[in-house]
C-alpha cells in the first residue's frame, strides 16, 4: 500500500507544480491587464504550497516497517509550515504593500529546497531552516532601516570597506594560522578546493555570500547617476575596487563567486554607461583570467576536464557529473517518487547538484517548473525595477535581479552539463546557510521596493487628481 502511495506521489507533486505555475501566470496576466495583484490566484498558490509541504512531510516521516511516523520529521514539516504562514502574516503587517507573487515564489522555491535537503540530510535541513528564518526576520526590519536611512547613498564607501574587510578575514586568518601553526578562534576552512569559509568557535559561515550583497549595495550607490565623461575618476575607482574584490575571491579559489561578481559588475556598468567597448573589453579580460585560473588552480583543471569528458577521467573527478546525468536521465518526466531515488550516490549533492537530485525524484516536468518559477520571479523583479523612481532603487532592484538570475543559470547549467560545475549555489534551494540568508534579505528589500513604488504611484495619482480638480475649479471660476 505504501509503495502504491509513493508511486502515486510521482504524479501528485508534478500536478501541484503545474497548478502553482498556472495560478502564477494567471495572476501576472491579470496584473498586466488590470494593474493590481489582489486576485484569488495568490491565495490558491499559498494553499498549494502548504499542501505540498504537508504531503512531502508525511511521505518522509512514514516508516513502512514500523508503520509509524517520525516525530522529528513531522516537527520539521511543522516548522516549515510555520515559517510560511507566520512569515507571510508578519510580512503583511510589517510592509505597507506586499507583492504576493514575489512572496509565494520565494517560499515555494525555499520549501522545495528544504524538503529535498531533509530527504538528503535532516541535520543540514534544520540548519538551513534556521538560516532562512533569520533571513526572514531580518527582512522585516527593512521598512524601519530605509525609513531611518533616508540618504543611504552616503553609505557607499562603508558598504565597500565592509565587503573588503569581510573577504580579507579569510585570507588573513588562513595566513596567521599557517604561519604560527596554532589553533585560533577564527580560522579559514578549506572546503572542496576553496578557502572561502570562516569558523568562529565552531560556527562556520561564508563571507563571500555577504560580500555579494554588500558589493551590490556599493555598486548601486556608485552607479545611481551616470558618470560624467569630464570626471572619469569615479569610474576608475569603481573599476579598481571591483577588481580588488574579484582578485581576492580569485586568490582564495572561490572562482564561482568571483565569476558571479564579475558578471554582475559588467552588466550593471553597461546598463549605467552603455559603453560597448568596456563591455567587450571586460569579457576579454575574463577570458584571460579564466586561462590563468586553469593554469594556477588544479581544481579548475579537474572540473573543466570532467566537464569536457567525464567518462574518461581516471582520477574520479567526473563521477559527480556522471551521477548527475544518471539522476536526471533515469526516471523520465515523473521521477522516481520522493524517497525512491538514489541521490546519495552523487558527491556533494546537497551543495553543487541538488537540481539533479530533485529531477531524479520529482521528474523532468517538476524541475522544468523550477526553471519557469525563476523566470516568472525575474519578470516580477523587472516590473518592480521599471516602476521605482529613485535612481538608487532602480540600480538595487536591477542588481538583485541579475544576481539571482545569473546564479540560477550557472548552477543549473552545471547540473545538466551545459557549463562546468562551479560550486555556485542554486538560490533558495541548494544547501548553504549564508547563501539562503542573503537571498532572503534580497527578496525582503525587493518587497520593500515594490511597496515603495506602489506608494509613489498612488501619490502621483492623487496629486494628478487634485491638480485636475483645482484646474476644473479655476476654469469654472473664470467662466463665472
Amino acid at each position: 500500500m505504501y509503495g502504491f502511495l509513493m508511486a502515486i506521489s510521482r504524479y501528485y507533486f508534478t500536478f501541484v507544480m503545474v497548478f502553482f505555475l498556472g495560478f502564477f501566470i494567471r495572476a501576472l496576466v491579470i496584473y498586466k491587464r488590470k494593474g493590481y495583484l489582489k486576485d484569488i490566484s495568490s491565495k490558491w498558490m499559498r494553499i498549494l504550497l502548504l499542501i505540498m509541504i504537508a504531503s512531502a512531510t508525511l511521505i518522509l516521516a512514514y516508516d513502512s516497517i514500523e508503520l509509524t511516523f517520525s516525530l522529528p520529521t513531522l516537527l520539521f514539516g511543522l516548522g516549515l509550515m510555520t515559517l510560511v504562514v507566520g512569515g507571510s502574516f508578519l510580512f503583511g503587517r510589517d510592509f505597507k504593500k506586499v507583492c504576493p507573487l514575489l512572496e509565494n515564489g520565494m517560499l515555494f522555491l525555499l520549501s522545495i529546497g528544504l524538503i529535498m535537503l531533509y530527504r538528503l540530510s535532516p541535520g543540514l535541513a534544520w540548519r538551513q531552516l534556521i538560516f532562512a528564518t533569520l533571513g526572514f526576520v531580518l527582512s522585516l526590519l527593512d521598512p524601519f532601516i530605509f525609513k531611518f536611512l533616508k540618504n543611504i547613498e552616503k553609505l557607499e564607501f562603508i558598504f565597500l570597506m565592509t565587503a573588503l574587510i569581510l573577504i580579507s578575514l579569510v585570507t588573513i586568518s588562513d595566513m596567521i594560522g599557517g604561519l604560527l601553526n596554532i589553533s585560533i578562534p577564527i580560522i579559514a576552512v578549506d572546503q572542496y578546493g576553496a578557502a572561502n569559509q570562516i569558523s568562529i568557535i565552531g560556527f562556520a559561515f561564508q563571507p563571500s555570500e555577504m560580500v555579494k550583497f554588500l558589493y551590490l549595495m556599493f555598486l548601486a550607490c556608485a552607479l545611481r547617476n551616470k558618470p560624467k565623461p569630464s570626471r572619469p575618476g569615479k569610474m576608475v575607482f569603481i573599476e579598481i575596487s571591483s577588481a580588488v574584490l574579484i582578485l581576492a575571491l580569485f586568490s582564495q579559489g572561490d572562482l564561482g563567486n568571483a565569476l558571479l561578481i564579475f558578471l554582475v559588475f559588467v552588466i550593471m556598468v553597461y546598463a549605467s554607461r552603455g559603453s560597448k567597448r568596456l563591455f567587450f573589453a571586460a569579457f576579454i579580460i575574463a577570458g584571460l583570467t579564466m586561462a590563468l585560473a586553469y593554469t594556477q588552480f588544479p581544481i579548475v583543471r579537474l572540473r573543466i576536464s570532467a566537464w569536457l569528458n567525464p567518462w574518461t577521467a581516471d582520477d574520479g573527478s567526473g563521477i559527480q557529473i556522471i551521477e548527475s546525468f544518471f539522476a536526471i536521465g533515469s526516471w523520465g518526466p515523473w521521477g522516481a517518487g520522493l524517497g525512491y531515488g538514489m541521490p546519495d550516490l552523487i558527491p556533494v549533492v546537497e551543495r553543487d547538484v541538488i537540481f539533479a537530485a530533485i529531477t531524479e525524484e520529482f521528474g523532468w516536468i517538476f524541475s522544468f517548473g523550477i526553471i519557469i518559477t525563476f523566470l516568472l520571479l525575474m519578470i516580477r523583479f523587472s516590473s518592480v525595477t521599471a516602476k521605482v523612481k529613485r535612481p538608487l532603487f532602480i540600480m538595487m532592484s536591477f542588481g538583485y535581479s541579475i544576481m539571482i538570475a545569473i546564479q540560477a543559470f550557472v548552477s543549473i547549467s552545471g547540473n545538466i552539463g551545459l557549463l562546468p560545475i562551479s560550486g555556485v549555489t542554486l538560490p533558495l534551494i541548494s544547501y548553504g546557510g549564508s547563501s539562503v540568508f542573503v537571498t532572503m534579505l534580497m527578496f525582503g528589500i525587493m518587497q520593500w521596493l515594490y511597496g515603495n513604488s506602489v506608494d509613489e504611484l498612488i501619490a502621483e495619482i492623487e496629486a494628478k487628481k487634485k491638480a485636475d480638480e483645482e484646474a476644473a475649479k479655476a476654469k469654472e471660476a473664470a467662466g463665472k
